[in-house]
């Protein structure tokens, strides 16, 4: 609910408003050892607006190993903040560090878990390099993506806050490299970036008191102009910011 002090200025109305309202559809099935799944989510105000629609091809690997493919507008797997779920946020929002980072992107991505190797994730993709709601590639070069990911405790990293089940503690860098043409330019990308996460469900005498759960996530993102002096906007420079965060689940009776 807000309320807001009259004045000649524009939409000052009181009233209610919706941080999101979103449908969210899933789906999936096996033939023989090869998973077929599918999600799809849509933003439903103030206007529709498509935010995730993909396909992913899942293989059980031995020892625990994985082999998936996810094919569609998806997360680009850059920035632990982009890849969490809104759904799975410790806050209402994403870190700021989010708005730097490549946004949903239409593409292919491979994700890794070696066999034996359970506590690593390595994920690669290529995508138009467009952002969000952009169908073809208005030019030649596609965005490029990797993250590598080690939880020496825990396992596979979940990508999620707070309220979680299992203890975890992990460390992860991502890379990045996109090139546009915003005009009779290039504008090229390179997104560098590493974040450590964990959480500790926390025992007093054998009872569980709650847990806690935290993040540090630090981004850059380099920006190149490429053509004639005449034609760049601007000089060569870089964005770059982190995230730090702590929060702790108080415990319910159950």
């Amino acid at each position: 609910y807000r309320s807001k002090q009259n004045s000649v200025v524009g939409n000052d109305q009181d009233g209610f408003r919706y941080a999101r309202a979103r449908f969210t559809s899933t789906g999936g099935g096996q033939i023989g050892s090869l998973y077929i799944g599918s999600y799809f989510e849509a933003e439903l105000q103030p206007t529709f607006s498509l935010y995730d629609a993909y396909v992913s091809f899942a293989h059980n690997l031995p020892e625990h190993g994985l082999l998936d493919l996810d094919v569609g507008q998806q997360r680009v797997p850059i920035s632990r903040q982009q890849l969490i779920s809104d759904t799975r946020r410790a806050f209402v929002d994403a870190g700021l560090v989010q708005s730097i980072a490549p946004d949903r992107d239409l593409g292919a991505k491979l994700t890794i878990n070696p066999p034996f190797l359970h506590w690593v994730r390595i994920i690669g993709g290529a995508f138009n390099g467009e952002g969000r709601n952009q169908v073809q590639n208005i030019n030649e070069h596609y965005l490029w993506a990797g993250r590598i990911e080690v939880t020496p405790i825990g396992g596979v990293q979940p990508y999620e806050e707070s309220a979680v089940i299992c203890n975890w503690l992990s460390g992860a860098a991502d890379v990045g490299r996109n090139i546009l043409t915003p005009g009779i330019y290039e504008e090229k990308q390179l997104s560098i970036g590493y974040d450590i996460s964990g959480c500790w469900n926390a025992r007093i005498a054998g009872r569980w008191i709650g847990n806690i759960s935290g993040s540090f996530e630090y981004l850059q993102v380099n920006h190149y102009y490429l053509g004639s002096p005449s034609a760049v906007p601007g000089v060569n420079y870089h964005a770059n910011g982190f995230t730090a965060q702590l929060s702790y689940m108080l415990p319910v009776k159950i």
